[in-house]
């Protein structure tokens, strides 16, 4: 299920558990996982968090209602930063680009499958 993978929840013996989420922590998929996805996880009762001032950003209310949400992350690129008129450095730690959309889902069965044809995508460039 979305909370199961949400909470990375794992068997242990004969139990599922979910991976405790670290509020402190520093790991970007996580972090971003709980920022999109908070209250799907289970909100404050997972995370220990409130989502006040990012939760815009949840769409948890998408899941479940016809739409998928597509991912994605990318090449980062920091702007030169220019600070009274003299070029500064900005030191950063880690860096994301993330991209995300949202897209419709059709339900098909099989009596209707064949009204699509098959999705056939070019082949990606530099590679064979």
């Amino acid at each position: 299920t979305v909370v199961s993978y949400l909470t990375e929840r794992k068997l242990i013996g004969d139990k599922e558990r979910a991976t405790p989420y670290d509020p402190a922590g520093d790991d970007l998929r996580r972090i971003l996982q709980m920022i999109l996805f908070h209250e799907a996880a289970g909100g404050r009762r997972y995370t220990g968090l409130t989502s006040r001032y990012l939760h815009r950003l949840d769409w948890s209310n998408l899941l479940g209602r016809g739409e998928a949400v597509l991912l994605a992350t990318g090449p980062t690129t920091i702007p030169a930063v220019q600070v009274r008129g003299q070029q500064g450095e900005v030191e950063i730690g880690q860096t994301l680009a993330v991209y995300r959309w949202r897209l419709p889902v059709l339900a098909v069965d099989s009596e209707n499958a064949s009204d699509f044809p098959p999705l056939t995508l070019p082949p990606l460039s530099g590679t064979d």
